[in-house]
């Protein structure tokens, strides 16, 4: 990755609020809004619920939103298609008109996070899984016709070096189990 980022042809635009080693790499960095900077709606990777977001604060200096950002990068190439400059209402709007688990966003704020259906949905439930064979592939010969290795390859960063604030996060969770355990 590092190479590649690094290639004299390659121009880089990251959109991001830290900076970070892609930014690093960056010719432009466009510096993006945080979560209590704009009002959203927030999907969980897991449970499958919605939540609202509610805008707290104005962004700071020049930060805009990403979706804000999207938009006048679209502006800028020319694109015209009428769905990249859809307001965030509109499009926030056409998600509680599709899934009819809010009315609006006020009511989804006021509600909390709601489950996206009322009966759990299982990911490949019927065991069919789009694979030559149907199965689960750990060894997978497609990746390996691809040019990767046929098995996962267990990659991991270093640990991190010890600060003062490692031993005070460790002390925080130990404290929050211990009254969390006491319920």
């Amino acid at each position: 990755m590092r190479q590649a980022l690094a290639r004299g042809d390659l121009f880089t635009v990251a959109v991001d609020l830290f900076p970070t080693d892609t930014a690093d790499f960056a010719d432009f960095v466009l510096p993006t809004a945080s979560f209590p900077e704009f009002g959203d709606l927030v999907a969980s990777y897991f449970d499958l619920t919605l939540s609202a977001q509610v805008k707290a604060t104005e962004p700071i200096g020049e930060a805009l939103p990403n979706q804000e950002i999207f938009r006048r990068l679209a502006q800028a190439m020319g694109f015209t298609e009428p769905e990249l400059y859809e307001g965030d209402a509109d499009v926030i709007a056409t998600v509680f008109d599709q899934t009819g688990l809010a009315e609006t966003s006020a009511s989804l704020a006021t509600k909390g996070t709601v489950p996206i259906s009322p009966e759990p949905l299982i990911q490949f439930e019927d065991c069919s899984f789009p694979t030559p064979s149907g199965r689960v592939e750990i060894a997978s010969a497609c990746a390996e016709a691809d040019g990767h290795p046929r098995l996962p390859q267990p990659f991991v960063d270093s640990r991190p070096a010890a600060t003062p604030l490692s031993g005070f996060l460790v002390g925080s969770e130990r404290q929050l189990h211990e009254r969390c355990r006491g319920r």
